[in-house]
């Protein structure tokens, strides 16, 4: 890729940014992604696909996989993966006072006072059927006139105990006005912002951008495959994972059925030279509007751990591996239909992160499944192709 040539830096057709704002805007929980997975993107998949495709589902998730050589096992299998689910906060308790107190889960507590939020909950009129009930708001505090001197000059600060969703309700019987609209603990809550255009050019803003973004990134390469004809040698399945907030439960599931051997996920970044408290820690320079990143590593796979490295071991053993490629967008208009032309970097190390704006940046720790000390690579390493075996001979 020449350095004139930044697909990322391009607008976004307006029916494109249509379709990232209808699937980032599906309210999809962790548990209840079918409101994405089945209510935009398998229509969404059904609209383009060839008849030879065929779109994957799954007993026990939401998650789908549309597959381009359904069958095929014989042909090298491709898997690019986003997830549906989102990080939310739960139901605790109900209050005699009408108070929905809520577990704050994923979300620092000060961050959360104010914010308009949605709720699912089983529909009492129709047991086994989720409904979405709307118009509350998170809080915690109350007015200024009832702080403390220590909370008014900041001081002091939430704890996620004091964290409550209103409702507004009032009269008699407030908590089993609660309790007949179906609210029970357990109950999952989630931000009520849709994604909007900012301010600036070329930009959005809004919730859940993690990892609604992906699954949209995903989407649109497999139309774009589709409007060109389609794959001959390659088989690509086009995962829309659930459960990956709570441990990546649908992803190794999905791994672990379609047998992938390389697995391409696409997930968002941060910004860390504008991310507040990060800029000055000398982390990876990695900055909105200046391309993606990447993460790439082996992992081998046995029977009883789907996505784990394998113990190490005394001796020579042969394993299947897969070659995982994380495409992350620090947020920002880059994640787009136009990132499917850039070729997957070459297999030279087990843990590299390159963007293609600047020098690759090698990290001293990467995830958990990256080998975790750095590792010397190449500038031109990210725009090289990939080619990887299914089968790899490991050494010791």
């Amino acid at each position: 890729m020449s350095d004139s040539a930044k697909p990322w830096t391009q607008p976004m057709p307006d029916a494109q940014f249509k379709l990232m704002r209808d699937i980032l805007a599906a309210p999809s929980p962790v548990g209840l992604e079918a409101a994405m997975t089945y209510g935009v993107l398998k229509p969404h998949f059904e609209s383009f696909a060839p008849k030879s495709w065929h779109l994957h589902q799954f007993k026990g998730n939401a998650g789908v996989v549309l597959d381009t050589h359904p069958g095929r096992d014989d042909m090298f299998k491709v898997m690019l993966i986003g997830h549906a689910d989102k990080i939310r906060m739960q139901v605790r308790s109900i209050g005699e006072d009408g108070k929905i107190w809520i577990n704050t889960d994923s979300f620092l507590p000060t961050v959360l006072i104010g914010h308009e939020v949605k709720l699912f909950s089983e529909d009492p009129d129709a047991p086994g059927s989720y409904r979405c009930i709307e118009g509350g708001t998170v809080e915690a505090l109350g007015a200024i006139h009832f702080s403390d001197p220590a909370q008014r000059d900041g001081s002091k600060g939430l704890k996620k105990e004091q964290i409550y969703l209103d409702l507004q309700i009032h009269g008699e019987n407030k908590k089993q006005q609660v309790l007949n609209l179906g609210v029970r603990p357990g109950d999952s809550i989630i931000f009520d912002r849709p994604i909007r255009p900012g301010f600036s050019p070329n930009t959005f803003y809004g919730a859940y951008l993690d990892n609604g973004l992906g699954c949209f990134v995903a989407a649109e390469v497999a139309r774009l495959i589709a409007e060109a004809g389609g794959t001959q040698n390659v088989r690509v399945l086009f995962a829309i994972a659930s459960y990956e907030e709570i441990g990546r439960f649908g992803s190794r599931v999905m791994a672990g059925e379609m047998k992938p051997d390389a697995l391409i996920g696409v997930d968002v970044n941060h910004d860390y030279v504008a991310a507040p408290g990060i800029g000055d820690k000398r982390m990876q320079p990695l900055e909105m509007g200046k391309g993606f990143t990447m993460a790439v590593a082996l992992l081998p796979v046995n029977s009883s751990t789907a996505l784990s490295p394998r113990p190490r071991k005394s001796r020579t053993f042969r394993c299947s591996a897969i070659l995982s490629v994380w495409i992350r967008v620090p947020m920002a208009w880059q994640a787009y239909w136009r990132l499917s032309t850039v070729p997957l970097p070459r297999l030279v190390s087990p843990s590299v992160i390159c963007t293609p704006s600047q020098k690759p940046v090698i990290p001293r720790t990467c995830w958990r499944l990256f080998t975790p000390s750095p590792i010397p690579c190449k500038p031109w390493m990210p725009y090289l192709t990939c080619s990887v075996n299914s089968w790899i001979t490991t050494r010791a």
